[in-house]
């Protein structure tokens, strides 16, 4: 909270954002990866307005990709996008902005199978599979194969809180390197509606 805060509430005090006449359940991310995800991916069972259809890139432009394919999501995250969230285009971007724009995660396999499987024995855990992915690339159908037995996770969030701590988001590809997992990934939380770096960035911007 600073003076700055303070005066933005005071400012907009009484002012609401709506859509055809109806105030808009206002949602955001902290760092959408580079490109926003559609309502339905992440929560099927909620209101489906036509704001929360759109899914596109975080940019002037706002292109409209389409990153379910394997090769087109590992290509962008691996990429450096022209886009407002990314801390790489020279942009004054908080610290914790920074770390999640991009972000890997390495796991041995002993590690990752007992926390993946929880307290159930099926092994160690030879791949992971995104069976399904929204437009931004993030997995909401992904298969765990262990050597004994393999299931599936539905959810976006139910596959980030599979890890302990919880993935920053479901936007990532995998890798298997001799004894260990690697994940890389894009953005921190859903992507649905604003991301609040890119937000960030547009002000300091003008």
């Amino acid at each position: 909270r600073t003076k700055l805060t303070d005066a933005a509430v005071v400012y907009t005090r009484g002012l609401i954002l709506t859509e055809n006449n109806k105030p808009i359940n206002a949602y955001y991310s902290s760092n959408c990866g580079g490109h926003s995800e559609t309502i339905k991916n992440v929560w099927p069972d909620r209101p489906d307005p036509q704001s929360y259809q759109i899914a596109e890139t975080d940019s002037k432009n706002r292109t409209a990709l389409d990153l379910r394919g394997e090769q087109d999501i590992r290509q962008w995250i691996l990429s450096n996008p022209e886009v407002y969230c990314n801390p790489n285009l020279d942009i004054e971007l908080p610290d914790w902005s920074q770390k999640n724009f991009r972000w890997k995660k390495e796991m041995d396999i002993g590690t990752i199978s007992k926390m993946i499987a929880k307290k159930e024995n099926l092994g160690m855990l030879l791949t992971i599979k995104a069976l399904r992915r929204g437009i931004s690339g993030r997995i909401y159908l992904a298969r765990f194969i262990f050597e004994l037995d393999s299931f599936e996770v539905e959810g976006e969030l139910a596959i980030r809180q599979l890890w302990q701590p919880s993935l920053r988001s479901a936007c990532f590809v995998v890798d298997r390197d001799a004894d260990k997992f690697i994940l890389n990934g894009a953005g921190w939380g859903h992507g649905v509606g604003m991301c609040q770096s890119g937000a960030i960035a547009q002000a300091k911007i003008g």
